[in-house]
């Protein structure tokens, strides 16, 4: 009900301390502001999931390519302006955001949904059926009895919910007649869970074997706020499961049994936790169309928060009741299947939900969305987790083998999202805990992420696949040693190689040693059929079985014209037909990676910030170089480092989004990459050319100019703001067409460049260097000394008004006093407008003239006429000249940082 669903005034949204409003404030820090001091006041377990490693800028802005269909994350702190809005403002917004998702998710009277909860084994799944109909007769009977007013035992379960099954259809909106349904309801489910009792309990001998794993009841506690919520929201009814021989009543604590994913780890608590709840009930008394609309809208809510605080939930499940009419709904990455309503008012609508309780109570632990390969061991106080294995041939013949075992009791990143991938990520050790000692955080060597990207069906066209990225990254950079014969000596390790599992590796390219995410364990999860025995993959297709064919072909229909007549077949209706297909299908995956490292917030200075981003640069570059991969995602949280001493070196992590070379070129860019306001124009403008490695180096620019307007951690955001609010701020708008205008004229001049970079924070050591090294990068990216360049990826200055010649730099970086050396030129002006190229072609640039260094020259030989060719040669020119940049700067730091030492 939407009246009720404000925090009560004695909950943590109403008493947030309010603090001063900063007009140029990083929006990132505005919108967490409000989710921290929210989260202060509220109990939190010694095992609280730690998202501070994730950055907040990219809870604020961060959209990659499975996100595109919508700006809405429904995400707590995903909203710029979030910040010093009221409970009611922020309410609102969060629950327009879940309209927006319902319009484009929710699937209404899909077919066969029920059956989805449905046992796999056939055996249970008879059983389960045959459980379901003695119950629904036998609750005829009670009704019947009832109706008559008979004294029959046991009737008094009718007279708790006679109220709901008999009440008449509504179009109005009361909120005690409302809130008058909660207690019928949650006596319909008692006394369904109390007969599945007394029939596992008779059951005969030869079916003794088969019996329901599982009771679930609702919360003893309704119409309440969760303890772990974060958004100050009240559920009407929450279900939580109980082990078949506990009394039926209404769960007072909520604690699930350990198979299903409890996380409380015995504790009792006098409060409903998300952690602990199956699944939501949302009740209106209306059943007008508006309301069931409104139903949807906060089950959405409620279910975001189901996967943020459980994090071996692999989908959900929810209910809606209006009136009498109930309605089951099914929550996957990309999906929201509403069942068509069951009328409990009906013989047969009551014969269906129950059908429904009684598979819930039977089904396997993964039909209802948990995870089998994730479990919590409450006496060890960890997660076991498994990542799958597998060898492949020269064929790409998959060969599985047993799972690698880790243990994990800290969460890096929490699936925030209602729909994408929901990344998941935990530090883990492959050592077992022993009982009474808890891990801590230097028992950590692993790095584990869960996630559900989109993926082809066939595994060999998944060209957006990070374990296979990783394993090339890892044969190509750390080649094998070769076999020793049968008369051979064993061969002898020097500082040059080193023991790694199971193998012996030569030290890895020099140039990206330590640099890259090195591959442990990882592929797509199998999860045991409970009937077959076989490993399945875990993909929503194997989940929701056929009916992503069925919503496909009624795609397909729904393409007839306007009298009915079948429209031609065209690429376009065949293209489209391929993109549906994408979007119905996700894989999850699971990666173990080492090594493990520090997100930027934790360096100490903006010169060990320049260390690191050349350590990334230069490892993006050698994977290119070396493994023809192309990263196309450099943002805030994937530049990160490890430090051994006064030493810090960087690590570039997250390829999930990368391609190789040669896939690159002729695919469709229907689907972005990277953080909104570090993305390429390119990417943001959904051109058709085709992107290279200038597109990672645009991002980076961004990256670096974001830090220097609002640094990168607490100690180095501004004090003082201006009177005017920051120009950055225009690269984050939900139009990504207007997001690309505003970059073209930022990127213009040197002089419309530097509107930028006056706002960086000068307050702040380094700053200056900082300020030098953007403007060389965007110098050398718009103004390359690369003869017949397409001139970075989209601009040509004509003025040629470059901040720093790379001689100029090659000589002041040999210079003893080289740092001091830098100073600010005076920018001129650009007389004419930039123009624009693509793949390589000009489209009216001006004649360049000859200005700064000795030119490079590429080959336009008619090898490489081709335009998409030249293009990738161009642009590796580019990055080698850009790579030289960011190292020229590196030493810099070195020395500032050796001198401030000294």
């Amino acid at each position: 009900m939407a009246s009720k669903k404000r925090a009560s005034s004695n909950t943590a949204a109403s008493t947030v301390p309010k603090r001063p409003r900063k007009e140029n404030a990083d929006p990132a820090d505005e919108t967490a502001y409000s989710t921290r001091v929210a989260k202060a006041t509220k109990p939190i377990e010694k095992t609280e999931p730690n998202i501070d490693i994730a950055e907040d800028i990219s809870r604020t802005s961060s959209q990659t390519s499975d996100d595109m269909s919508t700006s809405h994350s429904l995400a707590h702190a995903n909203n710029v302006s979030i910040y010093m809005s009221t409970d009611k403002e922020v309410r609102r917004r969060q629950e327009g955001d879940a309209l927006h998702l319902v319009k484009l998710f929710l699937s209404r009277d899909v077919d066969n949904i029920i059956d989805l909860a449905a046992p796999e084994n056939k055996k249970t799944k008879h059983r389960a059926d045959s459980v379901a109909k003695k119950i629904a007769l036998d609750l005829e009977k009670r009704i019947s009895d009832g109706k008559r007013k008979s004294k029959v035992a046991n009737n008094d379960d009718y007279q708790k919910f006679a109220s709901w099954l008999n009440m008449k259809p509504s179009q109005k909106i009361d909120t005690q007649k409302e809130r008058a349904m909660y207690a019928p309801i949650s006596a319909f489910l008692c006394s369904v869970g109390r007969l599945i009792q007394e029939s596992h309990s008779s059951q005969t001998r030869l079916s003794s074997s088969i019996s329901p794993k599982r009771l679930l009841i609702p919360s003893e506690r309704t119409d309440t706020n969760c303890g772990d919520a974060d958004d100050g929201s009240r559920i009407d009814i929450g279900i939580a499961a109980k082990k078949v021989l506990d009394p039926v009543k209404p769960d007072k604590h909520s604690l699930a049994n350990d198979k299903v994913g409890t996380q409380t780890d015995g504790v009792e608590v006098n409060q409903i936790w998300y952690k602990d709840l199956f699944a939501v009930i949302e009740v209106k008394c209306s059943e007008a169309e508006a309301e069931f609309n409104n139903a949807y809208v906060q089950l959405f809510m409620y279910t975001r928060n189901i996967y943020v605080t459980q994090h071996n939930r692999r989908y959900a499940w929810g209910l809606v009741i209006c009136g009498t009419k109930v309605v089951a709904c099914k929550f996957g990455p990309n999906y929201v299947l509403a069942s068509k309503r069951m009328d409990v008012a009906s013989a047969e609508g009551r014969s269906r939900f129950i059908q429904f309780l009684v598979y819930w109570s039977y089904c396997e632990d993964h039909r209802l969305g948990y995870d089998p390969t994730m479990r919590r061991i409450s006496g060890l106080r960890c997660w076991e987790i498994k990542v799958p294995t597998y060898t492949e041939d020269d064929n790409d013949n998959i060969t599985h083998q047993m799972p690698k075992i880790y243990y994990s009791n800290h969460m890096v990143t929490v699936s925030e999202r209602l729909f994408g991938r929901h990344t998941r990520c935990f530090l883990a050790t492959p050592n077992k805990p022993s009982i009474g000692k808890e891990l801590e955080y230097k028992d950590y060597s692993i790095f584990i992420k869960d996630a559900w990207p989109e993926a082809d069906i066939v595994r060999k066209k998944d060209h957006r696949d990070e374990v296979r990225h990783l394993r090339t990254i890892r044969e190509k950079l750390e080649p094998r040693m070769p076999e020793p014969g049968p008369n051979s000596e064993p061969p002898v390790l020097s500082d040059t190689t080193a023991q790694s599992n199971d193998r012996m590796v030569v030290e890895e390219s020099p140039s990206a040693r330590g640099m890259y995410p090195r591959y442990e364990a990882g592929g797509r999860v199998l999860i045991e059929h409970a009937d077959s025995g076989e490993p399945m993959e875990d993909t929503t297709k194997q989940i929701l079985a056929q009916i992503p064919d069925k919503i496909s072909a009624a795609i397909e229909l729904g393409k007839a014209s306007p009298k009915g007549k079948k429209a031609k077949p065209s690429k376009q209706y065949a293209e489209a037909d391929k993109l549906e297909q994408m979007r119905h299908f996700r894989v999850h995956k699971r990666i173990a990676m080492t090594p493990i490292g520090l997100p930027i917030k934790e360096l100490h200075s903006l010169h060990e910030l320049l260390i690191v981003v050349a350590d990334v640069m230069k490892c993006h570059n050698t994977i290119y170089k070396r493994c023809k991969i192309l990263h196309r995602d450099i943002s805030l949280n994937n530049i990160m480092f490890r430090r051994a001493g006064d030493r810090v070196t960087g690590l570039l992590i997250d390829f999930d989004h990368a391609k190789n070379e040669g896939e690159q070129h002729g695919v469709t860019h229907d689907m972005r990459t990277g953080t909104l306001p570090f993305m390429s124009i390119n990417n943001l403008e959904n051109n058709s050319t085709d992107r290279t490695t200038l597109d990672d180096w645009e991002s980076l620019i961004y990256i670096l100019c974001w830090i220097g307007t609002y640094g990168f951690n607490s100690k180095t955001k501004p004090t003082h703001f201006p009177s005017t609010p920051f120009n950055i701020r225009q690269w984050v708008t939900d139009n990504m067409q207007l997001n690309a205008v505003h970059k073209r004229r930022d990127l213009h001049t040197a002089e419309n460049f530097s509107e930028i970079t006056k706002q960086f924070n000068k307050d702040l050591p380094g700053c200056d260097l900082l300020t030098e090294l953007v403007h060389s990068l965007r110098s050398t990216l718009v103004n390359s000394e690369v003869e017949n360049a397409p001139q970075g990826t989209m601009l040509i200055d004509t003025t040629r008004s470059r901040q720093k010649s790379l001689m100029e730099l090659r000589k002041i970086m040999q210079s003893p006093t080289g740092y001091d050396n830098l100073t600010t030129p005076t920018k001129r002006p650009s007389s004419k407008q930039p123009a624009l190229t693509r793949g390589g072609v000009s489209t009216g640039a001006a004649p360049i003239p000859s200005v700064g260094p000795a030119k490079t020259t590429v080959n336009t030989d008619s090898d490489t006429n081709d335009p998409i060719a030249k293009r990738v040669g161009y642009a590796s020119l580019i990055s080698e000249e850009l790579l030289e940049v960011v190292e020229i700067f590196s030493h810099l730091a070195k020395k500032a940082i050796a001198a401030h030492a000294a």
